[in-house]
């Protein structure tokens, strides 16, 4: 296997940004939000920023010619782009390449086909615009293992093309808890960026990067109405405006989820035990601190009694598995120390 040493690095290859402070190229993005947010418009609006080497959004580019997917919506985003090239002033965006045959990134067959298309047209830009639509009946989004492997065909396309690859993603019912699916498609793409709305304007803010500062935005959605040479009736579409100096909105602290939920009552349980008593399972009492199976009592206890009150995700099918998990997610996060049989809060 080769290595390399520091001194070879000067003559590897370099980490460029493509939107300074945002992403580079190589790398994997994940560009998601609520339905109606503006994703499309935004990603079109940065898109012909990159192909012509225009700032985007207050952000230098480094130019390079694009692949678009369109996988849905087709004719509106063609509708779309006509109308950023009217607002534009030009007939047709240069170095911009469409696809609107089904591509999908879960086969590895459509992958390579899709590094062939990027490197016949020198892209170093691809977009994939939807995830869900690419992958459609080929893997679940849901499924860690199968969006692992969807991000690994991905990191391939990137390490054939050298280009960035963008995937479009929607959220889920709840925007505060990213983007829709398995903890995959947070934990391994290298950059994630939020588009959302905060009253009459919409926002950008990037969830994740790798490098840079913290970077983000406002945008606003216009309507504008033109009729281009070859129609016979004028076309309404939107463009985007970003709004100068205004920075997104603060991100909203995530739900907490079920699990955690438990954890902080089985502490709650716990400390109160303890405090109080800590009394062990043989019945002898040792301020601070009890035995693993007298906690385990407590917490089981505890757990009853919020499902007794109508709390959800406390039942009894799974209860001693939950007691158990709340327990050690309490050690592991040094909420608990563990020693010798014996549980006791930290000093």
């Amino acid at each position: 296997m080769p290595t390399h040493t520091s001194q070879d690095f000067r003559h590897l290859p370099r980490h460029v940004w493509l939107v300074r402070d945002v992403f580079h190229g190589g790398e994997i993005i994940i560009l998601w939000g609520e339905s109606q947010a503006g994703k499309t418009a935004l990603l079109l609006d940065m898109v012909a920023a990159i192909a012509s080497g225009s700032d985007w959004a207050g952000h230098p580019v480094t130019r390079t010619n694009v692949i678009y997917v369109a996988l849905e919506g087709q004719i509106g985003v063609r509708t779309r782009v006509q109308a950023l090239e009217h607002d534009r002033g030009v007939s047709h965006l240069e170095g911009i390449h469409y696809v609107f045959n089904p591509c999908n990134v879960a086969s590895e067959n459509d992958v390579n086909e899709l590094a062939l298309t990027a490197l016949k047209h020198s892209a170093k830009f691809i977009v994939i615009d939807t995830l869900s639509a690419s992958i459609a009946g080929m893997a679940e989004e849901n499924s860690n293992t199968a969006m692992a492997g969807v991000i690994a065909n991905v990191q391939r396309l990137t390490q054939m093309t050298g280009a960035a690859v963008l995937l479009v993603h929607h959220c889920g019912n709840d925007p505060r808890r990213g983007a829709r699916g398995a903890y995959a498609l947070h934990a391994n793409p290298d950059v994630s960026i939020e588009v959302g709305r905060s009253g009459e304007d919409r926002y950008w803010r990037l969830d994740k990067g790798r490098d840079g500062e913290p970077a983000g935005g406002r945008f606003k959605i216009e309507g504008i109405s033109f009729q281009p040479a070859h129609e016979a009736e004028p076309l309404k579409s939107i463009v985007v405006r970003h709004v100068e100096d205004a920075e997104a909105p603060a991100a909203l602290p995530s739900p907490k989820t079920k699990a955690q939920e438990r954890a902080d009552e089985a502490l709650k349980a716990i400390t109160l035990h303890l405090r109080v008593a800590g009394i062990g399972v043989d019945g002898e009492q040792s301020p601070g601190e009890a035995t693993h199976e007298a906690i385990s009592k407590v917490v089981a206890q505890a757990f009853k009694d919020k499902c007794d009150s109508g709390e959800e995700g406390y039942g009894s099918n799974h209860r001693a598995k939950n007691v158990r998990e709340a327990i050690q997610s309490l050690i592991d996060g040094g909420l608990l120390i563990l020693h010798e049989g014996k549980v006791r809060l930290p000093r």
